[in-house]
């Protein structure tokens, strides 16, 4: 599965349709996206505009009509933005240069699908589909590790997928990676789409290589249930691929801590153990998915997990 759509490409696609004599927000930007979460992201994607000044992203500023940044600099934007007839105040303090009455001319007409909007339709699907018990006996379940890491080559991103495969006896294990461009930035509780073609792509190539996909228990560096849509990266993982998952996130992303259990709106969704907050992703419980973290928790978090984030980043910095 690819990204739904370029998050960067449709920004710029909107930037362009701001004309001359108006500016935009960031904030706009993000609503025009489909959920004004994405502000910061929208931020990442004019930065890096391949042609700053023909997609005008120097008309976009802070919702409060300070200046912001800009890729050639904030100079040039001040510069652009007076060419076209706009006063700017406290210019000769660059963070609190602004542009005087900017409510006058904020453009908010954009013609946009509302992607985000539509993910989050996909995302609760989703969630209705998720199981939460015990489907299979995990005993002699295939257990797996997941992570990604980053890295910027020539203006692109790329998303480096790592896969570590545990035999049954768990001191051997089997290394799968991929390396795939990103065209999607992180958003919180959007991680999923940045995620999960990495991710799908590198357990595919496990299965071609004769892993059995029925036997995989798969431990993802990520929520599962626990999060505000009960639809975090584990369960979108489980549910699209059919396969059993954990979520293992190193903070707390949503809920409320009782004893060490976790609960959004009196409903129990994950586990503190330690560290990190565990949470069932698909076709697993809460307890049986917490015995067999334990089982694998050498030292802050369970070592399939470890060794999978230890591989990517070799994977990345080999490039």
């Amino acid at each position: 599965m690819e990204a739904l759509f370029d998050f960067y490409k449709y920004v710029l696609k909107l930037t362009s349709q701001i004309p001359e004599g108006k500016i935009s927000t960031y904030k706009e930007l993000a609503l025009a996206l489909g959920d004004e979460i994405s502000a910061r992201a929208v931020g990442t994607a004019l930065n890096r505009n391949p042609t700053p000044i023909k997609i005008p992203c120097h008309r976009v500023l802070h919702s409060d009509g300070r200046i912001g940044g800009y890729k050639l600099g904030v100079e040039k934007k001040i510069t652009l933005l007076e060419k076209e007839g706009f006063v700017i105040e406290n210019e000769s303090k660059k963070e609190d240069a602004g542009l005087k009455n900017f409510l006058d001319y904020v453009f908010r007409n954009f013609h946009s699908n509302y992607p985000l909007k539509e993910m989050k339709k996909i995302q609760d699907d989703l969630s209705r589909r998720v199981v939460v018990e015990n489907v299979n006996d995990y005993s002699n379940a295939i257990i797996c590790g997941s992570d990604v890491a980053y890295k910027n080559i020539s203006d692109e991103e790329y998303g480096f997928g790592a896969l570590i495969v545990k035999d049954r006896n768990i001191d051997k294990f089997k290394k799968f990676s991929v390396k795939i461009p990103v065209n999607f930035p992180y958003i919180p509780t959007y991680l999923s789409f940045r995620e999960f073609p990495i991710i799908e792509k590198v357990i595919n190539d496990a299965i071609n290589a004769g892993i059995e996909k029925s036997q995989i228990l798969l431990m993802v560096d990520g929520n599962g249930i626990l999060h505000p849509g009960g639809i975090g990266i584990a369960s979108h993982i489980g549910v699209s691929l059919d396969i059993a998952t954990i979520g293992i996130a190193k903070s707390l992303l949503c809920g409320e801590i009782k004893d060490d259990n976790v609960f959004i709106n009196s409903r129990l969704v994950g586990k503190k153990i330690k560290k990190i907050y565990v949470s069932p992703g698909h076709k697993i419980s809460l307890e049986t998915a917490v015995e067999i973290v334990k089982k694998f928790l050498k030292y802050n978090v369970p070592e399939p997990i470890r060794m999978a984030h230890i591989y990517a980043n070799e994977m990345k910095n080999k490039e």
